[in-house]
């Protein structure tokens, strides 16, 4: 490497930095014989440059100093050993995470260095001894070093070594030495005072017909797998500052980067933590957000209403003013119309509600109908009339073979697809209603102050009172949370509210946009349900950050009021909208534009 190196810079004898970077490979590759003291402090100066004489004539090169500059290390760039930096760590246990992590690095005789310097050790060297007994099975001389783990509390001594002699004991089954194990058992395991029932399901192990039998009642991996998992049950009794949990360092650095993200108000995508870079802190920039109109949709000759993506975010479905449903191929960059879907005769359509496998669509109208339609096909397979009076919405239960439907009659209905009704709660007139995606609880707002909370499971319910009645509701999609729009009242800020389910408390607000004499509908969206989006009569979008409430940004292209909002489920870079304009905005990301030298024209590839 060395010659070939020598004559690639005897051919560019012209090239004077050529020859300089070659140079500086060879001194980092091939450093000249020195010292560590006198390589780590030498510092070059700069070559000089290249001088010219009145008559423009060049210096040769033997008249030009180009001696290669000296390696300069890290270390020298440090001016003095200042721990301002460090006063509020424990520089201890730093110097001991660090130990430890180069050890996991394999880097063994680097932290053998560096405990010879600082002065420090990750662990005592009888806790070295106790992790190598624990480790080789020597389990008597274990048991011996136990008392420099340092444990206060009798029982918990007690519990280790009752977790010590099982695996000893499931050891010697595996050898399929059963004399010997139950000795073990006997004098070792049996005197230390441990729960009865650990000390059965150890003796019926003795019964077991092979080894393979006796490892699956006892869910023990063997020997090697088993020394390892005892050691991470010891440490459950021992202090971290005796014996430091495992990738510790790791662990640290892994949660920073978690909660620099979780910070990050415009963080939309999974979070890759081998890829992020631990010399600067995460940041996000706004073109995560969805903020760019790619399609304006105008198929429709009314105001639309409602709009909802499929659970596999390929199709989007729309309705509203007329009777008619359209579906969208929200998968195809030109979001082309798919059909037609002819609606319900004359009646207004109001809500929508896809299956769980995106195959199956239901539509409510104002004449108290509810029909099922299958959407490859474009057909409606049944219409149920279950309802005296307009049905406001509805949602299919998780197996796609039945679905629940609210109304103005004051009843929420569930049916089966065959046309049973399998159950009716009497409440107040509906506006909205909402299914968890394990099906085992039903959430309905009514014109009224509360909010009521049914479990599907025994039919029982809970009420959760509110200063205000609600307008429309929608699920997070871990089934946490719930959103709600609430009605607006004079003198008062128009708010969107987040609910926990299990608590049953109101954990945020987000506010900005405007509601009054319309139904306006908000939802979750963005990976991880990081946002909170939002029609407005003001003809705007509202995007907020869930857990901070921060508004983030506002986006405008609507001439009139914005009926509801779509976040696609598997693209969080896609929004849809629905407005009282007869038109449905799809909103995309915008991508980094190209560097000045690639510039090209504005395309739609610019969105993502």
């Amino acid at each position: 490497t060395t010659n070939t190196s020598i004559k690639i810079i005897k051919s560019n004898t012209t090239n004077t930095p050529f020859r300089l970077a070659c140079w500086s490979i060879l001194s980092l590759s091939f450093p000249k014989s020195a010292t560590t003291t006198e390589k780590c402090d030498r510092i070059s100066s700069p070559p000089r440059k290249r001088l010219k004489y009145s008559t423009d004539k060049e210096m040769s090169d033997e008249e030009m100093d180009t001696s290669p500059p000296s390696p300069v290390s890290s270390s020298s760039l440090i001016s003095g050993h200042n721990n301002e930096d460090f006063r509020d760590i424990n520089q201890t246990d730093l110097v001991r995470l660090m130990i430890q992590s180069l050890q996991h690095l394999g880097y063994n005789q680097i932290s053998e260095q560096l405990e010879k310097q600082s002065g420090i050790a990750l662990q005592s060297p009888e806790v070295n001894q106790f992790c190598f007994c624990i480790q080789n099975g020597d389990w008597s001389k274990a048991e011996q070093l136990m008392p420099h783990l340092h444990i206060s509390r009798e029982a918990d001594i007690l519990a280790i070594r009752f977790l010590i002699y099982s695996q000893k004991y499931l050891e010697l089954l595996e050898q399929k030495k059963l004399n010997d194990a139950l000795q073990c058992l006997r004098m070792e395991v049996a005197p230390l005072r441990q729960p009865s029932a650990k000390l059965h399901k150890l003796t019926a192990l003795l019964m077991c017909t092979d080894v393979d039998e006796m490892k699956a009642k006892a869910r023990w991996t063997g020997k090697d797998e088993g020394r390892k998992g005892l050691m991470s049950a010891i440490r459950a009794y021992v202090s971290p500052s005796i014996l430091p949990p495992p990738f510790r360092l790791p662990t640290l650095l892994r949660q920073a980067i978690e909660l620099q993200t979780s910070r990050c108000m415009y963080h939309n995508e999974k979070s890759d933590i081998q890829g992020s870079s631990l010399f600067v802190d995460h940041m996000c920039d706004r073109n995560q957000i969805p903020r760019e109109t790619a399609h304006i949709l105008t198929n429709h000759d009314g105001e639309v209403w409602f709009i909802k993506f499929s659970p596999d975010g390929r199709r989007l479905a729309s309705a509203g003013g007329n009777n008619k449903i359209l579906i969208w191929d929200s998968s195809s960059p030109s979001f082309p119309l798919l059909r037609v879907l002819p609606g319900h005769q004359l009646d207004v359509i109001s809500y929508l509600a896809w299956s769980a496998n995106s195959q199956k669509l239901l539509s409510c109208a104002d004449n108290g109908t509810v029909r099922v339609w299958n959407v490859e096909e474009g057909v409606c397979t049944k219409e149920f009339k279950n309802h005296k009076d307009v049905v406001t919405a509805c949602a299919f239960m998780p197996d796609g073979q039945s679905y629940v439907s609210g109304s103005n009659d004051r009843t929420v209905v569930i049916s089966s697809l065959s046309g049973n009704i399998l159950h009716q709660f009497s409440v107040a007139r509906v506006n909205d209603l909402a299914v968890t995606s394990d099906g085992s609880t039903l959430v309905v707002v009514c014109q009224e102050k509360k909010m009521r909370i049914f479990s599907l499971i025994d039919k029982t319910e809970t009420s959760i009172p509110t200063a205000e009645a609600m307008t429309s509701v929608s699920l997070s999609a871990d089934n946490r949370y719930i959103l709600a729009n609430v009605v607006y009242v004079a003198g008062k800020v128009t708010e969107t509210q987040m609910w926990d389910v299990q608590m049953k408390v109101l954990v945020q607000k987000f506010r900005g946009q405007k509601q009054g004499r319309f139904i306006i509908r908000s939802c979750f969206g963005g990976f991880g349900d990081s946002f909170v989006i939002s029609g407005s009569e003001d003809n705007h979008i509202y995007v907020w950050h869930r857990e901070h409430g921060t508004l983030l940004e506002t986006l405008e292209g609507h001439t009139k009021t914005i009926n509801c909002v779509a976040w696609n489920p598997t693209n969080p870079y896609m929004i849809a909208s629905a407005s009282d304009d007869h038109s449905i905005r799809i909103w995309l990301r915008t991508l980094p534009s190209p560097s000045p030298s690639t510039s090209s024209p504005p395309s739609s590839s610019s969105l993502s």
